[in-house]
């Protein structure tokens, strides 16, 4: 009996390693991706996290291949995905992850912000340097999301730019899904080059509410009077 207790708590323990599959919003475990230099990641990796096509990774130098970190920290993490992943199983289909969030007001606005990155380095076969990432949304007012184009002008220096990104959307359901590497434009079949895309530094925060503005524009109001 103790034994069977034992192993019990050790796959609980397990599970809980491997993430979970939705989780608050307000929670910090799924915006900080730490300092792991794992790669080729299946299943739920973080809290919230879900890989959902062929092996995404998350760390610095994934592969030996160099990248800026966004905060300049030695081995700050990230998450890379392959857009028409050429060396993954057939057939060739983008790298996805998903974020799974739950705690959110149905009607309320919120904007989700983080950092992306494009990463050119044609000895690792990514030869792709301008593309946006593509990102499909549940349980909200919108459905799918484009990054801003992310450009990385050299080649195998390891000098990629991270450009900030939001994302607003108005929940229509308690949790909302974020399939990064998806949606409807993403390049699925885009043989022309393979793209190399990070992202990090996630945050989500809600938009005022409209009695909360309305209560800022009196305060505002009674100050100019004053």
């Amino acid at each position: 009996m103790i034994l069977n207790r034992m192993a019990l708590v050790a796959v609980c323990i397990g599970g809980s390693a491997m993430g979970q599959t939705t989780v608050s919003f307000e929670s910090m475990g799924w915006q900080d991706l730490g300092t792991s230099t794992s790669t080729g990641l299946v299943g739920n990796f973080l809290p919230g996290w879900t890989s959902l096509n062929h092996t995404p990774d998350i760390g610095v130098n994934v592969f030996g291949a160099p990248s800026q970190t966004l905060s300049g920290a030695a081995n700050d993490a990230a998450i890379w995905l392959n857009e028409y992943d050429v060396n993954g199983p057939l057939p060739h289909i983008n790298e996805e992850v998903g974020l799974s969030l739950s705690g959110f007001a149905i009607g309320q606005t919120y904007t989700l912000s983080f950092y992306a990155t494009i990463l050119l380095h044609t000895n690792f076969g990514w030869d792709g340097n301008n593309d946006a990432l593509d990102v499909a949304i549940s349980g909200a007012d919108i459905s799918e999301w484009d990054s801003t184009i992310l450009i990385d002008t050299g080649d195998n220096d390891g000098l990629n730019t991270w450009f900030a990104q939001s994302i607003e959307f108005t929940a229509q359901n308690g949790t909302v899904g974020f399939n990064f590497g998806g949606g409807a434009s993403a390049p699925v079949l885009d043989d022309n080059a393979t793209y190399r895309i990070g992202f990090d530094g996630f945050n989500i925060v809600p938009a005022p509410s409209g009695l909360a503005m309305l209560a800022m524009g009196g305060m505002m109001a009674g100050r100019r009077r004053r």
